[in-house]
């Protein structure tokens, strides 16, 4: 029995180099799988922008909506929130928040402004039907979560920085501003709505200096 423990003990150099061969491919069937692997890219950082969130809300308690992460209090860097107070709506009803494409409508607003985030926000009531001619009577928030870079470009040229609205019973229709609000812990660039249409964060472009090509007249 001695001999059969001694065969199987730790120190004895054959069961030594069994357990190094064990090992050792087991780090090369690890290194095989890591270079299957895709490379990461930083869109891996990313949360995925969903086609629309909705989100049932009873009138006396008001709601908070995230577009990206639904009825959450998680934030994430270019996510759209909508907050709605208890007792502005009475009877409650649908939220409903739908990205758009960056940068529609671009003629009805003022030249050397993007809109890189749009959303169409949209109430409806309890039998589907979208309250689209519904006033408040107290403002409701829409923010913006800015990107780190973003934010930073808000804090050295506010002025750059804007929150709209489409405003369509114009003759012609236009983008808006809206009053504005900043919640700088949370990187929350804030517009304040009484009613619902088309939201945009809007940024001036950085025009570039005009050179002496372009100052040139023949």
């Amino acid at each position: 029995m001695k001999q059969v423990r001694r065969a199987f003990s730790a120190a004895n150099p054959v069961w030594k180099a069994a357990l190094f061969s064990v090992v050792a491919m087991l780090l090369i069937v690890l290194s095989v799988l890591v270079a299957l692997q895709p490379p990461f890219t930083s869109n891996d950082l990313i949360t995925p922008i969903p086609e629309q969130i909705t989100a049932d809300f009873d009138g006396d308690q008001g709601i908070l909506l995230s577009m990206l992460t639904g009825e959450s209090m998680r934030l994430v860097p270019g996510d759209v929130l909508v907050m709605i107070p208890s007792g502005v709506v009475e009877e409650g009803g649908t939220l409903v928040i739908e990205p758009r494409e960056p940068d529609i409508l671009r003629e009805a607003g003022e030249p050397g402004w993007s809109r890189p985030l749009i959303v169409n926000v949209e109430l409806r009531d309890r039998y589907g039907q979208s309250l689209s001619d519904i006033d408040f009577a107290s403002p409701i928030e829409i923010c913006f979560v800015l990107q780190q870079a973003q934010w930073e470009h808000y804090r050295r040229t506010p002025s750059h920085f804007d929150i709209q609205i489409y405003d369509e019973y114009q003759s012609p229709p236009r983008w808006e501003s809206l009053p504005r609000l900043s919640y700088g812990m949370r990187h929350e660039f804030c517009g304040r709505v009484s009613h619902l249409s088309l939201i945009a964060l809007a940024i001036k472009t950085e025009q570039p200096p005009p050179t002496d090509d372009d100052l040139y007249e023949p």
